[in-house]
């Protein structure tokens, strides 16, 4: 029978199944390619940092993406690397959730800061009489500020959600915590959890689309005025 396992307790991890002679390849392999991602993110954060003609919207965009690609990678890749070298791999449970999150705080954070670069593209190719109007400084710190406050707190509502469940599981069959391996080892009803993630997300869209686009704003606004006030 199940029990409840304290907070404090450990997680094993499965991850990926791994022969002793492939696991050092494999650990210089990921090795490398994270070396990669640090430095290319780095040099790229650096050089739009320090270069003045290139302090523009799109090149502050893309240095938010090189932060965001940062702290994917950095979350993910040298846990990875630690656990191709040992076959005994766990994990306590606080820096399960810590590594949960950051992951998908990373991913949520992506999508956002991709969609106020569309909507930058978007005003640079439709309005560009308009371009430095539209996109000014406050704009650009406002479209950063809801990427990242945004993904913020989906992530924190995604994992308040979780972490209220009791748990009676310590073994996770992936190679990484995720917010659905956590709610895997509950012993209680997950259907709150699951309706927040397949409803919240195509609810939030349409309106995160439609407050930054000024056509779809303006037909909203003049559809609702004329059915409610339909004589003013």
């Amino acid at each position: 029978m199940n029990t409840t396992i304290d907070d404090s307790s450990m997680l094993s991890l499965e991850g990926f199944i791994v022969s002793p002679e492939a696991a050092h390849p494999l650990f210089l392999l990921t090795l490398a390619v994270y070396l990669v991602i640090l430095i290319g993110n780095v040099t790229v954060f650096s050089v739009i940092v320090f270069q003045k003609n290139l302090h523009q919207t799109m090149y502050f965009m893309i240095c938010n993406m090189s932060v965001c690609d940062l702290i994917g990678s950095t979350t993910l890749m040298p846990r990875l690397m630690a656990d191709f070298l040992t076959q005994v791999r766990y994990i306590s449970y606080a820096a399960c959730v810590v590594q949960a999150f950051c992951i998908h705080f990373y991913t949520a954070a992506a999508h956002l800061i991709l969609t106020a670069m569309a909507y930058d593209r978007y005003i640079a190719i439709c309005d560009p009489l308009r371009y430095y109007s539209i996109m000014t400084n406050s704009t650009l710190v406002k479209l950063c500020s809801l990427a990242w406050g945004g993904a913020f707190i989906l992530i924190i509502i995604l994992f308040a959600l979780t972490l209220r469940l009791p748990r009676c599981g310590s073994r996770i069959t992936e190679a990484n915590c995720s917010n659905a391996a956590l709610f895997l080892l509950s012993c209680a009803d997950t259907t709150v959890n699951n309706m927040y993630v397949t409803t919240f997300p195509p609810c939030a869209n349409p309106i995160i689309y439609g407050i930054y686009t000024k056509e779809i704003r303006n037909n909203v606004f003049k559809c609702f005025k004329n059915t409610i006030l339909p004589n003013q």
